[in-house]
């Protein structure tokens, strides 16, 4: 009965540390401030402040700092 419990235990482990790894891929986004980016999509900062400024772009401004998702930015690269 020790084993079952033993397994049990060590199946939920499993189970709980493949939800943690899963939630660490979603949360880890690659951000890049306007300089950054620019470089990135081989455009100038004022493209990039003109597309965010007109809501074509999405930013974050959470830290003080414009900072905008690489995956935004590959999106803007494909679509502008």
């Amino acid at each position: 009965m020790e084993q079952n419990t033993t397994e049990a235990i060590m199946s939920m482990l499993h189970d709980i540390k493949g939800l943690l790894t899963r939630q660490e891929q979603k949360t880890e986004e690659e951000y890049m401030d306007i300089h950054q980016a620019s470089k990135y999509a081989n455009v100038s900062p004022s493209t990039i402040r003109r597309y965010y400024k007109s809501g074509r772009l999405a930013v974050s401004n959470n830290f003080g700092k414009t900072l905008i998702k690489k995956s935004d930015i590959d999106s803007f690269i494909q679509g502008a």
